[in-house]
């Protein structure tokens, strides 16, 4: 696979160029040539590339490659062309996976990315995937936590509890049901300190002061 690809690890393909997506999605529609002597391992890593009609004629020339060189492999025995295939997708997938992370794009001056263009973009990627995870992980235990408070201060009410408690505790429960946990703030981290924020003008005094009152 990285004789025929060109690539030295199957897990690093930054620097490779495949098929463009117009010539293959041509060739998906009979309105253009497939494969060729030249492209005939250029695999085509676009949309919907595990299905491409395009890749499967080149994965139907890799296995001819290897059928042709077993030796020089040192593939022992009839392996049954199935789990040949199976192989090259998994390979496929791979590669895929690792030049999609560090794709390199057409910039607005119509310039091909540098390789270190492109890994500086897909880091800051990364690590805004990885914010917003943490922000969304932060919001789903706020409410998780505040849930059980509401469950325990209810079960915890005395009997002799007056109203005005009584109906606090259940408008707060109304407003919590409500909100989910992307009504819930991300300003608050243990881990970070704390951040300083400015509450948006849309979001209602009210409810700030409710859950304060509940934490």
């Amino acid at each position: 696979f990285r004789d025929m690809t060109g690539q030295p690890n199957i897990t690093d393909f930054r620097s490779y160029c495949p098929i463009e997506d117009a010539i293959a999605e041509a060739f998906e529609t009979d309105d253009g040539p497939g494969p060729s002597n030249i492209t005939q391992y250029r695999l085509h890593f676009g949309n919907n590339y595990q299905k491409s009609r395009w890749n499967k004629y080149v994965v139907s020339s890799m296995l001819a490659y290897t059928a042709a060189r077993k030796e020089q492999y040192r593939v022992e025995g009839n392996l049954e062309k199935e789990a040949l295939e199976t192989f090259f997708h998994d390979f496929i997938k791979e590669a895929q996976t690792s030049w999609a992370r560090y794709g390199r794009r057409i910039t607005k001056d119509d310039n091909l990315e540098s390789t270190s263009e492109a890994k500086e973009q897909a880091d800051l990627y990364s690590d805004t995937k990885k914010d917003g995870s943490r922000m969304n992980s932060r919001k789903h235990a706020k409410l998780d936590r505040r849930e059980l408070g509401i469950n325990l201060l209810q079960a915890l009410l005395p009997p002799t509890a007056n109203q005005f408690d009584r109906t606090k505790l259940e408008r707060t429960r109304q407003v919590l049901t409500s909100l989910e946990h992307n009504g819930m703030s991300s300003e608050e981290s243990d881990a970070e300190g704390g951040l300083i924020v400015t509450v948006p003008y849309y979001r209602r005094r009210i409810v700030t002061q409710m859950m304060r009152d509940l934490d």
